[in-house]
């Protein structure tokens, strides 16, 4: 199907967070092939909707100053009459309402128009389609050797696979049915074949809550290049709070020494960004928190601070197990400052997925 999120109002677009926000409420409901942004004050964008007819679904968020009188111009476009039902305008046609949202059919392509605005909840959104397809996550198999070994059990199961890298030795595979396609059972069949190298959930951050949850498993995380986005990234979650003990950001080498214990002799010899200070870092999250597994990052996430020897892009990633057990990697990373923040966060995920493997995999 092909879906379209339009966006009435150009200061929206100045709202990073809400868009942001918005997209996930829509996605929910439907997958988004198409965002398109209209300034408020084009009136004649619905006056010849004859191109609406390339979507299944349209979701329309019209942002609340303009919502009535945009109304107005799509049920002049559909020939209809505005109405005002429990104080909401729309077309005299409209098939299902609710506060702040309506849903119409043009032709054959369902359009849901609903009121935004900044900083208040986004209504109901009226338009759902089931989901043909799924997302499951691969971990320790490349992409080629993803496509050799897999493909064949796809094509006697009539689907289709896609592969997409997170970062280096964790893709995740979609998986689309064709018209009698078997999604549950090609994913039996490769789960049996490679049992501690899948994840059948779509959402890592998701399925590690609920593992260390039922486990009863503790995590903390001590920044520095990373910002806090590793504890963001479990914590914008539900539940969360089951398993995250707690996080420390320590960019600078100060905070490094007094809240985490790293020894002011390590940084000298070897310099924040070091295997070594990446490791006493651990060491203190762990003693300060008493979790059963904790992650730290340290880096140059650019665009400056980069060296002959530690360029732009070096990070350093570990995570430590209560027990005893680590991984410490040096990452080579390119990308602007955000982009290398999060292939370092979304490696701290991979490597826990490896230590924790008797829990997770």
């Amino acid at each position: 199907m092909k879906n379209c999120l339009m966006i009435i109002g150009e200061g929206i677009k100045l709202s990073e967070i809400f868009i942001e926000y918005l997209l996930r409420e829509v996605k929910r409901n439907i997958e988004v092939s198409e965002i398109i942004f209209f300034n408020e004050h084009e009136k004649d964008i619905f006056m010849d909707i004859s191109h609406f007819k390339e979507y299944d679904n349209i979701v329309i968020a019209i942002h609340k100053n303009s919502f009535a009188s945009v109304s107005k111009i799509i049920s002049t476009a559909i020939n209809d009459s505005l109405i005002a039902k429990d104080g909401l305008l729309m077309p005299s046609s409209a098939i299902s309402y609710t506060d702040g949202s309506y849903l119409i059919e043009v032709a054959e392509t369902i359009i849901n128009c609903i009121e935004i605005e900044e900083s208040k909840k986004i209504p109901k959104i009226f338009i759902t389609e089931p989901k043909e397809y799924k997302v499951i996550n691969i971990f320790d198999i490349d992409d080629e050797s993803i496509k050799v070994l897999f493909n064949p059990i796809a094509s006697m199961n009539g689907v289709s696979i896609e592969v997409s890298k997170v970062v280096s030795n964790w893709n995740k595979l979609i998986i689309k049915s064709n018209k009698f396609g078997e999604i549950d059972n090609f994913i039996s069949q490769i789960s049996t074949l490679f049992s501690q190298k899948i994840v059948t959930e779509g959402d890592i951050v998701k399925y590690i809550i609920a593992k260390f949850t039922l486990h009863d498993k503790s995590i903390s995380f001590a920044e520095s290049c990373t910002g806090g986005l590793g504890a963001y990234m479990f914590t914008k979650e539900a539940g969360s709070s089951n398993i995250f003990n707690g996080s420390v950001i320590a960019y600078s080498n100060r905070i490094k020494q007094v809240w985490l214990k790293v020894d002011e002799a390590t940084l000298i010899k070897n310099g924040a960004v070091s295997e070594q200070v990446v490791d006493e870092m651990l060491d203190g999250i762990l003693a300060l928190t008493n979790s059963n597994y904790a992650i730290a990052f340290s880096g140059v996430a650019g665009p400056t601070g980069g060296t002959v020897s530690k360029p732009i892009g070096t990070v350093y990633v570990g995570v430590k197990s209560n027990k005893g057990e680590k991984i410490v990697e040096r990452l080579h990373l390119e990308g602007d400052r955000n982009y290398i923040q999060s292939q370092a966060a979304n490696h701290g995920i991979y490597l826990l997925v490896n230590i924790a493997k008797e829990i997770l995999l």
